[in-house]
């Protein structure tokens, strides 16, 4: 599932809540802070058993983005922080869980179309051999969740 902004937590929304049916989520500039932040708590709150199930069939994948030039509390922080969280509670960087940084970037469609193949490439693979590469970002320290 792919979505931009608010769309983004419904991708997101979608693996978590039908991990058979849909295995990967797009989300560009995800708009994390909907509802108080509520997908916030609904990953601090999953049980122990949903991640060993993850984390034995390693099918899902979360990919997030955001631009550095967005509005930082709209969108930077809360998705440095969504990151770390599904990091926290199992997923591995390069595996299953992405986050790139458009230096430079803002919350606008072309933006999201520049950031585009490096996600595909991330949670798909690179077959036709197009050069494109996911890289680990540099994590920055977020204050604690619990």
């Amino acid at each position: 599932l792919w979505g931009v902004s608010d769309a983004g937590i419904t991708a997101w929304y979608g693996v978590w809540k039908r991990p058979g049916d849909f295995d990967a989520a797009l989300m560009q500039s995800p708009f994390l802070l909907w509802n108080c932040g509520e997908i916030l708590e609904e990953v601090l709150n999953a049980s122990p058993n949903w991640t060993a199930r993850h984390n034995n069939n390693g099918r899902l994948r979360f990919y997030m983005d955001r631009g550095t030039d967005s509005e930082e509390d709209k969108f930077g922080q809360s998705t440095e922080r969504f990151y770390s969280l599904l990091h926290h509670v199992g997923f591995k960087d390069g595996k299953d869980l992405f986050l790139t940084r458009g230096i430079g970037d803002g919350h606008f469609d072309i933006a999201f179309y520049k950031r585009a193949p490096k996600a595909l490439v991330a949670l798909f693979g690179d077959n036709a051999r197009l050069v494109l590469s996911y890289e680990t970002p540099e994590v920055q320290k977020m204050p604690d969740f619990m």
